[in-house]
Order: C-alpha cells, then structure tokens, then sequence
C-alpha cells in the first residue's frame, strides 16, 4: 500500500437528505462521499482554489459503488477515505460508510481493506485520473502532489 494515512470525516443525514420512506435516497450517497474525498484533500493539504489556479486538478474517470444497508433521517455515520494505488497519472481512492467511528487499532487491521471495518453499511471506490484543465488530458501527477499524497516515486 502506498499511502498509510486515512481521513475521516463525520456527518448526519438531513432532511433534504432522505425519501418519502426517511431513507436516504441513493445518489446522495455520492455527495457524502465526494464531500468525504474533498475533506481528506483539505488534510493532506491540497487546496482546490491552488488545484484551479495551476490549471490541473482530479476528475473521477471511473466510480464503483455498493450500498448494504441503508442510512435514515438523523442517523450519524463516517466516512473513511483511503489512497489504494497510485499510478502516473492517476490514483486510486476507497471510501467506507460505518455507523460508528473507526478506531485506529480498526483501521491498523484491516490494512487496505477497509470494507472490513466494523458496522460498514456501504463502499465506493473510485480511480481519479489527473488532467489539465483546458483539454482535460490525463498527465503525470506532479512531485508536489505526489508528495502531499504521500505517494512514493
């Protein structure tokens, strides 16, 4: 595994959240994980207004999802975000949904697969391709970047 630190970010389904039936309606599963992805760039110290300005930044190119149970109105949860592989121009990111947070001694066990992880409800992973963003051409991840990420060269 290339990149040993996990980001966790909490959160609590809303209102505007859920279905008639108090469940949370499925695609906005994708806007807690994407809020989740955006929290752990922040930790690792990548900006986005930066990302914009140097004229390159992150797009999913490729997105898996897997819901197993549902979440309902008001519940907590977390989500964990860990970097799975990284390649030239890409990266590779797992994000696991769990009713309760993850202690260290849990995410030290289950290594990458944090699918594992005690009360997981769902998982997505995704593969992040770098681009510029006139074209949007795939290009090399730069050494700046690779470094916050803690990706090895």
């Amino acid at each position: 595994m290339l990149f040993r630190k996990t980001s966790l970010c909490s959160f609590q389904v809303e209102f505007e959240d859920v279905d008639m039936g108090g469940a949370v309606h499925h695609p906005n599963y994708l806007n807690f994980y994407e809020r989740a992805r955006h929290a752990a760039l922040r930790d690792a110290g990548m900006s986005f207004q930066e990302m914009i300005n140097r004229g390159n930044f992150f797009v999913i190119r490729d997105l898996q999802v897997q819901y197993l149970k549902p979440l309902f109105f008001e519940q907590k949860f977390w989500i964990a975000s860990r970097l799975i592989d990284a390649r030239v121009a890409s990266i590779r990111v797992l994000q696991v949904l769990t009713l309760e947070k993850p202690m260290d001694s849990d995410l030290q066990a289950v290594q990458a697969d944090l699918q594992k992880l005690p009360n997981c409800i769902g998982s997505c992973e995704l593969h992040l391709a770098w681009v510029d963003s006139k074209g949007l051409r795939p290009q090399a991840i730069p050494k700046d970047i690779r470094r916050l990420l803690q990706i090895a060269s």
